[in-house]
């Protein structure tokens, strides 16, 4: 179970420091210390209070690890007790909500739903229908409700409260604080029996009996104003708690008991309190000094109170729990109090009860206790034993098995991916036949069964779609007039490959989102050809820094294009405006992960690469139109020729066996011959041999006759790059016996399918397959076979049109862009008679980008403003080297009070031509930030969270800093030496 506590209740200035923050933080960690092992345990926390979050996260870091505390970005101006905020605060709450959708929590847990009322803090539940998590929230009572012409009066509180109260509602479960709060659950909101928990409450261990030193006791004692023995009550000063009940009470002892005794009343008093009931005192007949009210203590001289008292009173007409009984009692403090709501499930006496209503019969309970010592004693005795029933372990115990148990009931009422009232309308972008492109045949074959399940239009550049099937049957629209009806379409598709074929795509992915088919997990050659043909200015080196960082332009810069090209994917470029990526392999996931990091690569899913099955064409009939003898024994490979492809190897495995001198064995290749250097030494290898020829380009008829006419397939590859091979499942459609080596995509296949060699095999391991097979007919035939069953069995495009069709659905309905744009939708949505203005919206937008999760690699960013390019020059070329991934680098200076890109200045330093334009940043939280001084953790603007200084200037080498950031950015934000922690 991912259990989500939003720890709220532990920042508010209404909460923080009073019993509810010290609740939810002790009940936290102890959920956390003994639910760690076995569930993954998360918190939530809001930026809004910013000066509790250092310490909130040292606290938290040691039990559930730093990349589990989340800070959420929410807007300020967001109190319900101002009415013109109401608009705002449901647009925060939408964000709050899309938030935690994005960590995916299976269970949310919010410690304190009352808050808000005065302050920017941002808490709500959603129905239980529109939440796909449990929400649990603690009750801690609902006095208020219960009380509401003292609590309630004022109709923005009462409004803010009910809407509290819906809240309640929604939430799956309620963790009681007490069995009274559980009643009051059950009779007030009407909730089910089995929703309501009562997880109780405990105390610290630092509540104990102390022995004091009269030293101590006398410096306790004038500090307070304290003569001797006394009274205590602690709690708040308000309505419930009955302090001028007490008051009264106490002026009703006999005036012989009061005379070595003093009332003590524990708590903040503000000037009015202070004189009303200083008025209470003078009104009863008492002295002045027989109260004392000592304002706020801090909570080890509090324990010291509770020791020295010799009773304490707790007078209250109504509580949740009633911590500070347990905590005299846990003190060996006698305590005796009120016979309402929890506290007798506290004091667990009849006789330490009392009537809080009756004064007289509050001074009959202190009479008693105050005048027989051997009642007293008990008290005493019995408060300690009490005290021990009751513990922060326990409570941790019922609220997780209660969490557990709660679970599986919220996933009945989670709302699935519903089912259109009608097929969706899908816009799909790809190239078509009759170019010459793999992926416009492959969509050529996809395109018929995907109308299975959706209206699908055609958007393409070509002036026309040379295939009639496709022509006939859907409507094709050119990109001009896609661009203007975008609007229209449910679903886009594009299909993108590393090619020229795609560059027109690229504005397009940015400005109208879709989910994007990654037929080639590398990029950087579809990008190269848009930036050299002028197509889109700066699309490689912008792809290159967005995706790689400043090493990569640096290769680009040593004039290294196509090492640029070869090494980096660039893929960000579309990925990053994707409602989601679909690839054909683990491989490409795999690599996404090793590049970016694994959230990231959680963006990708897998679907089959679809192949249609072919009819049977007549072998003879193909190879007398091809001119091959009909016993021959034909082996071709297939695609364009090329180092990556491995050309050599095999003309080299051919010479060494047998078959080079045969007379009814030929090799074949079936494609085009690249240029430069490789050609050459292809045809030098060629001239060895006479039974091995190139076509040249086939034309689709050609080619289906050298897949008829072959008996085996040998397709192997090198410097993979994330691509899946149609040569491959043509062989294997065609019934070939398929040799491939186990590289990139090809090692995915099953082996029983083809021949599988080593990723790096040997010529002769090549040459040994290849005569086995010629010898062997009836193993080629068996692996033939088992070959053409797979891809008819898993490769089916009925079949994967359909996982085409959920994969695609699911990304509108859960990828965090969709989510995105729906929370949009619901603040576009918010009551028009609450308009939000203009500078609203880009405060709620900024919020929204900030608390983006999985949408990039984390990112370093670096203050160059107060620093020198001296000193620069001595470490940061090293950090560019050295920035271990996913981790991208982005320097910053302060410009007219907002923070932009410092890429000129970085591009100089590296000797790279600074030709991208500088741009606004934005961090999000799972970014770091190195500063220049203590300042940076509250600079605007910048919500990095892990935070550090630069060192000063006497250690200023790369030798001392470079690797002080890599281990700070390695160890999940833990400062080594010699960086400085700002916060």
């Amino acid at each position: 179970m991912h259990l989500l506590i939003d720890l709220l209740a532990c920042q508010t200035t209404g909460s923080r420091d009073r019993g509810i923050g010290r609740y939810s933080l002790a009940l936290a960690r102890a959920v956390a210390t003994q639910g760690g092992q076995a569930h993954r345990i998360s918190l939530l926390l809001s930026d809004r209070f910013p000066e509790t979050v250092a310490g909130l996260r040292q606290m938290f870091t040691p039990l559930v690890g730093s990349g589990n505390i989340h800070v959420i970005s929410l807007p300020a101006a967001c109190r319900e007790l101002d009415p013109t905020h109401f608009a705002r605060r449901l647009a925060a709450e939408r964000i709050r909500n899309h938030v935690i959708r994005q960590l995916q929590p299976d269970c949310v847990h919010v410690t304190s739903l009352f808050e808000g009322l005065d302050d920017d803090s941002v808490c709500s539940v959603e129905p239980v229908t529109g939440s796909a998590q449990t929400v649990a929230i603690t009750l801690y009572d609902l006095i208020p409700y219960l009380h509401a012409p003292v609590y309630l009066a004022d109709p923005n509180v009462r409004r803010w409260y009910h809407r509290r109260l819906q809240f309640a509602k929604n939430a799956h479960l309620q963790l009681a604080i007490s069995e009274s709060s559980r009643q009051e659950a059950l009779t007030v909101l009407g909730s089910a029996p089995d929703r309501v928990v009562n997880i109780s409450s405990a105390i610290d261990d630092h509540f104990r009996p102390l022995e004091l030193t009269p030293e101590q006791r006398a410096a306790l004692q004038q500090r307070y104003g304290i003569r001797g023995e006394f009274v205590l009550y602690t709690g708040g000063i308000d309505y419930r708690k009955n302090i001028e009940g007490l008051i009264q009470a106490y002026a009703m002892l006999p005036a012989v008991t009061r005379a070595a005794l003093q009332l003590v009343i524990v708590c903040r008093v503000q000037p009015l309190e202070r004189q009303r009931l200083q008025a209470a005192v003078r009104r009863y007949g008492l002295a002045d000094h027989e109260l004392v009210l000592t304002g706020f203590v801090p909570e080890d001289e509090l324990v010291q109170l509770y020791n020295l008292a010799r009773l304490f009173v707790f007078p209250s007409l109504h509580e949740g729990f009633g911590l500070p009984v347990l905590e005299a009692m846990a003190c060996g403090t006698p305590a005796i109090g009120s016979s309402r709501s929890s506290i007798p499930e506290v004091l667990g006496r009849e006789d330490a009860l009392f009537d809080p209503a009756r004064p007289a019969d509050i001074a009959k309970a202190m009479a008693r206790a105050l005048q027989d010592e051997a009642f007293l004693q008990s008290l005493r005795e019995h408060g300690l034993a009490r005290s021990k029933q009751f513990s922060w372990q326990t409570s941790a115990k019922r609220a997780l098995a209660a969490l557990e148990a709660s679970v599986p009931a919220a996933r009945v009422h989670a709302v699935p991916v519903p089912a259109p009232l009608r097929r969706p309308r899908l816009a799909y972008l790809s190239p078509l036949p009759a170019l010459r492109s793999g992926i416009a045949d492959y969509s050529a074959g996809l395109i018929p069964e995907l109308a299975r399940h959706y209206d699908i239009e055609l958007v393409t550049q070509a002036a026309q779609v040379e295939h009639d099937w496709l022509r006939s049957s859907f409507p094709v629209r050119t990109i001009s007039w896609f661009q203007q009806h975008a609007s229209r379409y449910d679903r886009v598709l594009y299909h993108v490959g590393n090619s020229e074929f795609h560059t027109h795509m690229l504005p397009l992915i940015r400005t109208i989102p879709g989910v994007v088919m990654l037929h080639d997990y590398f990029l950087s050659g579809m990008l190269n050809f848009a930036e050299s043909r002028g197509q889109e200015p700066l699309a490689f080196q912008a792809g290159l820094l967005r995706s790689h960082g400043y090493a990569a332009l640096q290769l680009l810069a040593r004039g290294d294009t196509t090492g640029a090209v070869m090494s980096y994917p660039a893929n960000r470029a579309v990925l990053d405006f994707a409602m989601g990526a679909l690839v054909h392999s683990q491989y490409a996931v795999d690599l996404a992960s090793s590049t970016y990091g694994q959230a990231y690569a959680s963006r990708l899913a897998r679907v089959p690469f679809a192949h249609r099955p072919v009819l049977n064409v007549s072998r003879a009939d193909a190879r007398s139109r091809l001119g091959l003898p009909a016993d021959a024994f034909v082996v071709c490979s297939f695609g364009f020729m090329g180092n990556t492809k491995l050309n050599l190897q095999l003309i080299e495995a051919w010479q060494a066996c047998a078959l080079a001198t045969h007379p009814d064995a030929c090799l074949v290749f079936v494609g085009e011959e690249t240029g430069g250097e490789y050609r050459h030494k292809v045809k030098a290898a060629l001239k060895r041999s006479r039974n091995i020829s190139i076509t040249g380009y086939a034309k689709a008829a050609d080619y289906a006759d050298w897949l008829a006419a072959a008996d085996v397939g040998v397709q192997l590859r090198t410097l993979s790059r994330g691509e899946t091979s149609a040569a491959v499942f043509d062989c294997l459609t065609h019934g070939l016996a398929l040799v491939f080596n186990a590289h990139g995509t090809a090692a995915e296949l099953p082996a029983e399918v083809g021949v599988r060699l080593s990723d790096r095999f040997e010529t002769q391991e090549l040459a040994s397959t290849l005569e086995r097979l010629f010898l062997d007919p009836v193993w080629r035939a068996n692996v033939a076979q088992q070959g053409r069953d797979y891809v008819r069995r898993d490769h089916a495009p009925e079949r994967v049109a359909r996982r085409y069709f959920d994969a695609i659905e699911a990304f509108y309905h859960d990828s965090p862009l969709a989510q995105e744009l729906r929370l949009f939708d619901d603040i576009a949505a918010i009551d028009p008679g609450s308009m939000l203005a203009d500078t609203d919206i880009a405060t709620l937008s900024a919020c929204m980008t900030r608390n983006r999760r999985m949408s990039r690699p984390p990112s370093l960013i670096v203050d160059l403003t107060a620093q020198s390019a001296d000193r620069l020059s001595t470490w940061l070329p090293q950090l560019v080297e050295a920035l271990p991934r996913p981790w991208q680098l982005e320097c910053v200076r302060q410009v007219d009070g907002h923070w932009t890109t410092a890429r000129a200045a970085v591009c100089e330093l590296l000797s790279i031509p600074a030709t991208l334009p500088e741009e606004s940043v934005l961090s999000g939280h799972d970014d770091a930030w190195l500063g220049s001084g203590a300042e940076v953790a509250d600079t605007p603007g910048l919500y990095a969270w892990r935070t550090a200084c630069l060192p000063p200037s006497s250690v200023s080498s790369g030798e001392d800093i470079v690797p002080a950031i890599v281990a700070w950015l390695k160890d999940s934000g833990q400062l080594p030496a010699p960086l400085i922690p700002c916060a």
